[in-house]
């Protein structure tokens, strides 16, 4: 039974979430999960919503400045995330700021701030910029970058 099933992993990564969240990050994103157009299996749905779903989680965790939560091994996680798939950081760092158009300014610059440092963490900074800056059309965010 699929939803049977789906509970326990969710379980399981639930506490893969509370307790490493930088493994379950870049575990998720070099899963590739996709859904055929001859199959009707339900797994393959249920799996690209629960990888959905955590990614929404551990993004913000990672992209987002808390005062509340820190990931004992953030930077090297993101170092890890950055070999794997520099896309998904380009597109983690943009997507952090865009959530924060509606918060106040101090909100918005605390994030363009941290967002700075994890470029500086990257292994090429020079080139993580670069790839960063060049993958959004937003302007507010390359200029606040720059």
């Amino acid at each position: 039974d699929i939803s049977t099933l789906a509970r326990r992993i969710r379980t399981l990564f639930v506490q893969a979430l509370l307790n490493c969240p930088e493994v379950l990050l870049c575990s998720l994103v070099r899963l590739q999960l996709s859904v055929t157009g001859t199959s009707n299996d339900g797994a393959s749905n249920v799996g690209l919503q629960m990888k959905g779903e955590l990614m929404r989680e551990l993004i913000p965790l990672f992209f987002k400045p808390s005062q509340h939560h820190r990931i004992q091994n953030g930077p090297v996680a993101l170092r890890r995330l950055w070999a794997i798939s520099p896309n998904t950081v380009t597109a983690a760092c943009i997507e952090a700021w865009r959530s924060t158009a509606m918060e106040p300014i101090s909100s918005r610059y605390a994030t363009v701030v941290h967002v700075i440092s994890i470029i500086r963490l990257l292994p090429s900074p020079q080139n993580a910029i670069s790839t960063i800056l060049n993958g959004t059309k937003d302007f507010e965010f390359s200029i606040a970058v720059a």
